[in-house]
């Protein structure tokens, strides 16, 4: 719906950066390396070869269920089922031995109950899979587990096919036809995650912007989604947005624009990153601000709004006392980017 949103039209800035700007983003890299906010290529590579592992032990659960039900002839094993990986360590800005979200999406032959019959008693028998816990009564219904050094949130979505079509995209909002609601709101963190990509094409940058942001928020006091505060979609979502403002900036620069940009904003205004659908394919989702829960959506004091069909806000916890709390914190960030800029401070361990 346009006008709820205020859409980034043009860049604000299109400017190269200076030589200036190039020595406050390398004091930035620095200080983010002494801080242990890069994961090192071998736990990167150590991910990939564990996401590796969970794939096979997918792929053998998938066939399980499809040879249990004589469904073997619309069983293949590049059209049945897609593990995919959403948040943080889908947009790489993740910190190091953050855990990874994941989504299986299946096709209409495989329930989740088979997910929780079948796939967590295999995980139970597993040596290499620690802190087992299955979440089924939830708004997202969950396997949680350790498996080696890494820990997953395991998700599952059921498409309404036989097959996954081999053009498959995530973001096409006709996939959602036919799905139940749990399997609509498993696949929209992968929805969220690739239109946020889709969208912002200077995330090589962006991410050590939002890395340096985490650690800001968390050493602040206000990186807590349950508690009111910003959590990891709402902060990537906030900085997504200075990066379609000014897409040549180094972190350094885009870390000051960002606190300057939401020490100044006006909110109840809805940050976002494009307009917001109210409605796609006859599919008639909840849709923040619109319909039904519009009078109660207009009520949240700081909205930050998901960039596809169905958009929701991020923030619906933030309180007035919260977002007073959050707003300080955004200007007092804002003096000291500042300063930085101006040459005048240093990025430095001590500086909180």
């Amino acid at each position: 719906m346009a006008g709820l949103v205020q859409v980034v039209t043009q860049p604000l800035s299109m400017a190269d950066p200076s030589e200036k700007d190039q020595r406050r983003n390398e004091a930035l890299m620095e200080l983010m390396e002494d801080e242990k906010l890069l994961p090192s290529k071998e736990e990167s590579e150590r991910r990939v070869e564990v996401l590796g592992k969970l794939n096979g032990i997918v792929r053998d659960f998938i066939k399980r269920t499809h040879e249990r039900k004589g469904l073997m002839d619309h069983y293949t094993e590049n059209n049945t089922y897609q593990i995919r990986t959403f948040g943080s360590y889908r947009l790489d800005v993740h910190l190091p031995g953050a855990d990874m979200d994941t989504v299986v999406i299946v096709t209409r032959n495989v329930d989740r109950t088979d997910m929780f019959e079948d796939l967590y008693v295999h995980f139970q028998g597993r040596s290499d899979v620690k802190d087992l816990i299955k979440v089924e009564e939830a708004r997202v219904p969950v396997i949680k587990f350790q498996m080696d050094e890494f820990e997953f949130d395991l998700a599952m979505a059921r498409l309404s096919y036989n097959q996954i079509p081999d053009d498959f995209d995530v973001t096409d909002d006709r996939h959602l036809k036919n799905v139940d609601q749990q399997s609509v709101t498993s696949l929209n963190g992968v929805r969220v995650t690739d239109t946020i990509q889709n969208l912002v094409p200077t995330m090589k940058t962006l991410k050590f912007c939002i890395r340096a942001l985490k650690l800001w928020a968390k050493r602040r006091g206000v990186y807590k989604n349950v508690l009111g505060f910003l959590g990891g979609i709402s902060l990537e979502i906030m900085a997504a947005r200075v990066g379609q403002l000014c897409p040549k900036a180094l972190p350094s620069k885009l870390l000051y624009y960002f606190f300057m940009v939401y020490a100044a904003w006006k909110w109840p205004q809805p940050v976002g990153l494009t307009d917001i659908n109210p409605n796609s394919c006859d599919l008639n989702l909840p849709v923040w601000g619109c319909g039904p829960t519009e009078m109660n959506d207009r009520r949240h004091v700081m909205p930050i709004i998901t960039p596809s069909y169905p958009a929701q806000n991020a923030t619906a916890n933030v309180s007035k006392s919260t977002l007073k709390v959050m707003t300080e914190e955004f200007a007092r960030a804002r003096d000291i980017c500042k300063a930085v800029d101006e040459g005048k401070a240093e990025w430095t361990r001590g500086r909180r």
